[in-house]
This record gives C-alpha cells, sequence and structure tokens, in this order.
C-alpha cells in the first residue's frame, strides 16, 4: 500500500528527479546573467531569496514567488532555480524563497515567519525597482504554506498589511490537512504534533482573502493526497472566495508537477501568465 503521507514513497525514483532538477538548477544559475542571490528577508540562515530577471532591455511582464516543498524539512531554493530559465526568457522575473527548516521551528512558527516573509520580500521588490509581486507559487509543503499566508487569520495578520496584494496564488499539490498527517511516522521525525497541526491547518482555519486561487495536483499522486486538494476548494467555496479553480493534470504525479511548473506550455504556466493579465 502506497503511504499517502509520504509523497516520496509513492514516487521511487523521486530522489534521482530531485538530483537532476539539482544538477539543472546550478548550469543555470551559472549561465544566467540577470541574477541576485541571498537576499534576506530575515535574520535567519534560511530566511532568504533569489531573483532572477529578464535580460536587460525586454519588456517586463510580471513576477512570480516560488515556495518550495520539503515537509517543511528538507529542500532548499538552490534546488529549483531550472524554473526560472523559461519564465525570465519569456519577460518574467522569477524569485525563488527558501525557509527555515522544521524540527528547529514548531510549524506554527514557520506559518509566521513565513507570511511576513512574503511581505517583506515584496516590500524590498517594490523598494528596488517599483514592482511588488504579482503571482505566487507553492508546491507541497510550500503551497501550505501560501495558503495560510493569505487564507487564515494567522497569516494574513501579516499579509493583509501589503499595499497591493498578490494578483494570484497558484497552490500544487498542497499538504491542506496537517493535522490527518500528525500520527504518520514522517511526521514524527520533525515533531509535527497534533496541537501544532491543528493550529496550522488550512482546512480548519479557513478565511481567505479575495484573490483568485488555482489549486492543481497530479493524477498519479495517491488518491487520498489529491482529494485533500478538492476538499479545500470547497473549503473556500465555502468561506466565500470568487474565484476558486481545483484541476487535477493527467500523467503527473508529485514530483513531476515541478517540471510542469517550468513548462511555459503547461496548464499551471498558462494560470500563471493570465494572473497577471
Amino acid at each position: 500500500m502506497v503511504d499517502w503521507f509520504n509523497p516520496r514513497a509513492a514516487v521511487p525514483d523521486s530522489e534521482q528527479m530531485m538530483d537532476r532538477f539539482e544538477r539543472s538548477s546550478l548550469v543555470f544559475r551559472q549561465d544566467w546573467p540577470h541574477q541576485s542571490l541571498n537576499h534576506h528577508y530575515g535574520p535567519g540562515e534560511r530566511q532568504t531569496y533569489d531573483v532572477f530577471r529578464p535580460a536587460i532591455g525586454q519588456t517586463h511582464k510580471g513576477t512570480v514567488l516560488f515556495l518550495h516543498g520539503g515537509f517543511w524539512f528538507s529542500r532548499h531554493k538552490d534546488q529549483f532555480s531550472f524554473m526560472a530559465q523559461a519564465y525570465v526568457q519569456a519577460g518574467w522575473c522569477f524569485v525563488a524563497m527558501t525557509y527555515p527548516l522544521m524540527p528547529s521551528l514548531s510549524l506554527t512558527q514557520l506559518v509566521d515567519q513565513t507570511a511576513a516573509g512574503l511581505v517583506e520580500i515584496d516590500r524590498q521588490l517594490t523598494e528596488h525597482d517599483g514592482k511588488g509581486i504579482h503571482v505566487m507559487a507553492g508546491h507541497s509543503a510550500g503551497a501550505h504554506l501560501l495558503a495560510m499566508a493569505f487564507h487564515s487569520h494567522a497569516g494574513r495578520r501579516h499579509t493583509d498589511k501589503m499595499p497591493q496584494l498578490p494578483k494570484g496564488l497558484i497552490l500544487v499539490s498542497g499538504v491542506y490537512d496537517p493535522q490527518a498527517r500528525a500520527a504518520a511516522e514522517i511526521s514524527k521525525t520533525i515533531s509535527l504534533t497534533p496541537d501544532d497541526a491543528a493550529q496550522s491547518c488550512p482546512l480548519a482555519h479557513c478565511n481567505p482573502v479575495a484573490i483568485p486561487t488555482s489549486l492543481y495536483a497530479g493524477a498519479r499522486e495517491p488518491e487520498l493526497w489529491w482529494q485533500q486538494g478538492q476538499r479545500y476548494r470547497d473549503c473556500l467555496v465555502q468561506a466565500g472566495l470568487a474565484e476558486v479553480h481545483h484541476e487535477l493534470l493527467a500523467g503527473h504525479d508529485h514530483f513531476s508537477l515541478l517540471e510542469a511548473m517550468a513548462n511555459p506550455a503547461s496548464e499551471i504556466a498558462r494560470a500563471i501568465r493570465a494572473m497577471a493579465v
């Protein structure tokens, strides 16, 4: 039986895929000159972000921020630089954000720090070139953190202070029911307690700001995994969010969805471009 609490177990070659992403990311950073790396949005070593800009003279179409996954205890922005290539070549600014990892802090603390960090990154970008973040996209744990940042009281106490909200949220294969995961073996390794999970559960604290939100999952992911996205869509609609879209992408698993996000022809990339209009 597939352990739906652990997407890595459902994709046996997931680490090989991540190795490929990391190598591609390194090559891209070495080759693309229009970048500035490791800006700080907070005092912590991992409270950093990278900015990849279009070539000089190219029309600026918008800024997309990407927040990576890793079940809140692994991964780093440097593994996902490869995703920026298609965006910068098409005139987009691509921002990759990373964050502290559990169990060095609780999930509720991580939610709070991430929401505050998003506000600070938007402030810094606006101060630098007059353009804030147009679209925010997150994968897995990153989708959870974005959901909490804009769809809960805990996160909105920070993000409601943004001078201009993003035009859209893209949540890909997100964790929307951490309460159901608190008892899993993998959760014990990061000290995710039932109380911490309950306080940081998008389904339990659904209070969305009026930002169009699109949710995606892979049809090859375990059924119980992508079903939480359907439940979260229903929760957002019931809470009064007018523009909510949920789509199950055929042929994709938890990790191939990252390649889809980086593919300008994919449903996800098209949704990002549409939100910035």
